[in-house]
């Protein structure tokens, strides 16, 4: 083998090496998921059932957010209280991997924290940036006596 060959096919393995692990983690979401969602420093501060409250709305102010369990899913949610006073819930799964999304005040924005997605609540969670392809669900919710109910 030539000296040029031998860097050629060194040069091709260690791309490939690299390379495809690096493309696989970068998917796009539709190959099947382990049940289990990718590591993410964020978790649900309670459970939350359908038609039980999520939060007062005094709780939440204005340009924050609420992490919360469904408990019929075991899936993480966000209630998102825009800086309008609007509120709004959305799964909290990302559609790109799987990861949490989190609330950040300072871009008034979801925020996944595994690829850099960025989802929009204030526009029904529509993808800002990164490589999701597709919005946030939204969860129905209810505001009645004061509190914010899951639907």
């Amino acid at each position: 083998m030539s000296r040029k060959r031998f860097i050629r096919t060194g040069v091709v393995l260690g791309v490939g090496t690299v390379g495809i692990p690096l493309l696989a983690g970068c998917g796009d979401g539709r190959a099947s998921r382990s049940p289990e969602a990718p590591a993410s420093p964020y978790s649900p501060d309670r459970e939350v059932a359908p038609g039980e409250a999520i939060a007062s709305e005094e709780e939440v102010e204005p340009d924050s957010a609420v992490l919360y369990a469904n408990t019929e899913t075991g899936q993480p949610e966000v209630l998102v209280r825009l800086p309008d006073g609007e509120f709004v819930a959305y799964s909290a799964v990302c559609t790109h991997q799987g990861c949490t999304v989190a609330y950040r005040r300072q871009m008034q924005k979801l925020a996944c924290p595994c690829h850099g997605g960025v989802f929009d609540p204030a526009e029904g969670a529509a993808v800002v940036s990164g490589p999701p392809r597709r919005p946030l669900p939204e969860v129905e919710i209810e505001l009645r006596d004061g509190k914010v109910f899951r639907a």
